[in-house]
């Protein structure tokens, strides 16, 4: 029930730590990559947070190579926010946002989230 975002600079789809923070996120909204066409995503409302060195990452079994810092989420139960168009709002990202990057998570408000509602 973690989720990790890349810290590293030199990495696609980094992020700095101060923006998410700033941000101070309460739900994640978590789909399939490559599947975003169908509209099948689930939301979970995000616990805590913390950042996590590579060796940290590793110590955890992250089952991948870690490769830098990574800022971890730690989820609560699944929710329902009700139901939006999640493949629109990342098409829209993808066309309008020059900082998109494909497999990064991108951080819509609630207010651009309801842009989207069905």
């Amino acid at each position: 029930m973690i989720y990790n975002v890349r810290l590293a600079p030199d990495r696609q789809g980094s992020m700095p730590k101060t923006r998410i923070r700033k941000m101070r996120p309460k739900f994640a909204i978590l789909y399939e990559e490559g599947h975003e066409q169908e509209n099948k995503y689930h939301v979970f409302r995000i616990h805590d947070y913390a950042e996590m060195s590579e060796e940290r990452m590793r110590n955890a079994l992250y089952p991948r190579e870690p490769k830098g810092d990574y800022f971890v989420f730690r989820f609560d139960e699944e929710v329902s926010i009700g139901h939006f168009d999640i493949n629109r709002l990342i098409s829209t990202h993808r066309i309008f946002d020059n900082s998109f990057v494909e497999g990064a998570p991108i951080y819509p408000t609630g207010k651009e989230l309801m842009d989207y509602r069905l």
